[in-house]
């Protein structure tokens, strides 16, 4: 794809959730459509996934092994989410087909942030000590910005059993990339 129309979609261990349409990344001059910006005529996967015939909706839920902002609580170990995003919903706006064909390749990422605190009063509060959070991406884009969706990985839909699918590449990576290296 062109790197344009794509959607970034967040969740916290309490389970809420926030999501946006950007029309191209930020860097390129672009607009993030979404209900904090434009309120309920904002993007949402949950009204546009109903909206578009036969879309199933968007389904989130988390499993949290401790206290969840509580620092008397018992200790945190772990907390897991499950998304089921509507793939409809996602090829809206692109050249993406859904459901998506054997073969295809769509960009995606993945990404965790998490600031470090401190206890104050009982209560968790950002460590003045450490002014940037931490990010961890599935597919390492160099630099600290999500927005780069031309650097994400590749997600290949197969109809075969995982690993009976050789990769597909991308015939227009060689200059793509020449032209990333450029551009950045």
């Amino acid at each position: 794809g062109d790197t344009h129309y794509y959607y970034e979609y967040e969740v916290n261990a309490l389970n809420a959730t926030w999501d946006l349409c950007l029309n191209r990344p930020y860097s390129d001059g672009g607009h993030e459509n979404s209900t904090r910006v434009f309120g309920a005529q904002g993007w949402d996967y949950q009204p546009w996934s109903s909206a578009s015939p036969g879309a199933p909706p968007l389904k989130c839920a988390v499993f949290v092994d401790g206290a969840v902002n509580d620092p008397a609580g018992p200790l945190d170990r772990f907390w897991t989410v499950e998304v089921a995003l509507p793939l409809q919903s996602l090829a809206q706006n692109n050249d993406a087909t859904s459901p998506p064909k054997h073969g295809d390749f769509w960009r995606i990422n993945f990404s965790r942030v998490e600031w470090h605190v401190t206890v104050v009063n009982g209560r968790y509060q950002k460590d003045p000590k450490y002014p940037e959070e931490d990010n961890w991406v599935w597919s390492p884009q160099g630099q600290v910005a999500m927005h780069l969706p031309e650097k994400w990985g590749m997600l290949q839909f197969s109809t075969e059993a995982p690993r009976g699918t050789p990769a597909v590449h991308n015939p227009e990576w060689p200059l793509r990339s020449v032209a990333m290296h450029v551009y950045y």
